[in-house]
C-alpha cells in the first residue's frame, strides 16, 4: 500500500513538474506586446497595464458629485500607500484639476509613497499641488507638465514611451479657461487616447490629427457616445476599440444595453459598470 501510495505521490509531482512552466507563460503573457489590460477605477479613472507598464489615468480623486462613481475607502487606502494594484505605477496621467478627476491631497501622497511615478498634467494640475508647498517639494521632479494652446498638440518622448497632449475644449462656457488635455500614450506600438473632458460638441479633432494617430483603444467622454453622433466619433476618433466613461449610473446601463443590442455602431464599444471591473484587448503583431 505504502508503495503504490507513493508511486502516485510521485506521478502528481512529475505532473506538476510539465504542467507549471505552462502556468507561467500564461501568467508572464498576460501584459505582453500582444494585449492590453484595463481597469475601471471610477468615473473618467483608468488602470492600464501594457507590457511592463503600470498606467492611471485620472483615478487620484474621492468626489463624484453624487452623480459619478469615485473610489471608495479601500481603493483610496491603496492609492495613498502604493499599495496593489495602484504599486509600481510608472506614468499617472491627469486631464484637467477638477475634483471628480484629481484629489491634489490623495495624488500628493501616492507620489510621495512612489518616486519612481511621473505625472504629466497640465499647469493647472501642478499648481494646486503647489498649494501644499512643504509636500510639493519632495514630489516636483516627478511632475512632467504639458501645456498646448488651445486646439493644439505637443509632443514629446519620455524614456521609452510618447506622450502626445491635446489641449480640448471642456465643453461648457463656464469652463472655457479649464486646461483639459487629452492625452495620447504611445508603447511599443501601442496606442491609447483619454480624452478627458473634451466633449463631441464643437470638437474638430485637431483637424484630423487623432484620426491619423491609428489608436488602439480610446477612452472617451460620454458625449461621444451619444447614439446621433456615432458616425461623428469614428470620423474624428477612428479608433479600432472604445470606451466610453464619465456615466451615471443610469447612463452606463442605457450604453451598456444599447451597444449590446448594436455592437457594430462603432468599432468595438465597451460600457465598464462596476469599480475593478477589468478587460483585456488581445492584438495580433
Amino acid at each position: 500500500m505504502k508503495s503504490t501510495a507513493m508511486k502516485y505521490v510521485i506521478i502528481i509531482v512529475f505532473l506538476l513538474v510539465l504542467i507549471r512552466p505552462n502556468v507561467l507563460s500564461q501568467t508572464e503573457n498576460t501584459h505582453s506586446q500582444d494585449s492590453i489590460s484595463i481597469t475601471y477605477i471610477a468615473n473618467a479613472g483608468f488602470l492600464v497595464e501594457m507590457n511592463d507598464k503600470k498606467i492611471v489615468f485620472d483615478s487620484f480623486f474621492k468626489e463624484g458629485f453624487d452623480k459619478y462613481d469615485y473610489p471608495d475607502s479601500n481603493l483610496i487606502f491603496q492609492m495613498k500607500n502604493n499599495l496593489p494594484p495602484f504599486n509600481n505605477i510608472d506614468y499617472v496621467f491627469v486631464s484637467h484639476y477638477h475634483a471628480d478627476h484629481v484629489d491634489p491631497s490623495l495624488l500628493i501622497e501616492h507620489l510621495t509613497n512612489n518616486s519612481h511615478t511621473r505625472l504629466f498634467c497640465p499647469n493647472q494640475v501642478k499648481n494646486i499641488l503647489q498649494k501644499d508647498s512643504s509636500k510639493y517639494r519632495i514630489i516636483k521632479e516627478q511632475i512632467i507638465t504639458m501645456n498646448p494652446d488651445t486646439n493644439s498638440y505637443e509632443k514629446i518622448k519620455y524614456n521609452d514611451i510618447t506622450v502626445t497632449a491635446c489641449r480640448l475644449w471642456h465643453g461648457k462656457k463656464e469652463n472655457i479657461d479649464i486646461e483639459n488635455v487629452g492625452f495620447i500614450l504611445e508603447y511599443k506600438n501601442k496606442c491609447i487616447f483619454h480624452s478627458g473632458d473634451a466633449t463631441l460638441a464643437d470638437f474638430d479633432g485637431l483637424n484630423g490629427y487623432l484620426a491619423a494617430c491609428k489608436i488602439d483603444i480610446a477612452i472617451l467622454h460620454n458625449s461621444f457616445g451619444n447614439i446621433q453622433f456615432l458616425n461623428k466619433t469614428d470620423s474624428l476618433i477612428d479608433a479600432d476599440n472604445n470606451i466610453f466613461m464619465h456615466l451615471t449610473k443610469d447612463y452606463a446601463n442605457m450604453f451598456y444595453t444599447f451597444f449590446t443590442k448594436k455592437p457594430n455602431v462603432i468599432n468595438n464599444p465597451h460600457i465598464f459598470r462596476e469599480a475593478m471591473e477589468r478587460k483585456t484587448y488581445f492584438f495580433n503583431n
